[in-house]
């Protein structure tokens, strides 16, 4: 009994490995800005409005982004998404200045919907803008 759980396990491992490499992925990345300022630390989330999985990303000390799907690849699923946007450092500064940076003013969470072409690879969302 133990050898053939082992050999069913071990078949559906070679199946699942020698499987697809999973569905087409627009390589994008982007960066986030709040009136033209860098935002580090959003956690930035793009959900697929058909089927399919939402990606993923955080934003680094400039704002910058790379989207993470479920299998661990970068990037998204073509297609419509509706963006969240939420987080980040609640201060802003130039990193040089002696004086307090000052406090970014942005909504509590971002949420739009946007279209992600097949081979789009980059978008810049800034949180101040209206839509």
């Amino acid at each position: 009994m133990k050898m053939r759980s082992l050999l069913l396990v071990l078949s559906l491992v070679a199946l699942v490995g020698c499987g697809a490499k999973g569905p087409a992925l627009a390589p994008l990345q982007g960066l986030i800005t709040d009136d033209g300022t860098p935002i580090a630390g959003m956690n930035v989330t793009f959900s697929p409005q058909q089927d399919g999985a939402a990606s993923w990303g955080i934003t680094d000390a400039e704002g910058k982004f790379t989207l993470h799907y479920i299998d661990g690849r970068e990037g998204v699923l073509p297609g419509e998404h509706l963006v969240s946007i939420s987080g980040g450092d609640s201060l802003a500064g130039d990193g040089q200045s002696t004086r307090a940076p000052r406090r970014v003013k942005r909504p509590r969470e971002y949420r739009r919907t946007m279209e992600v072409a097949v081979d789009q690879d980059f978008v810049e969302i800034d949180l101040s803008a209206k839509k």
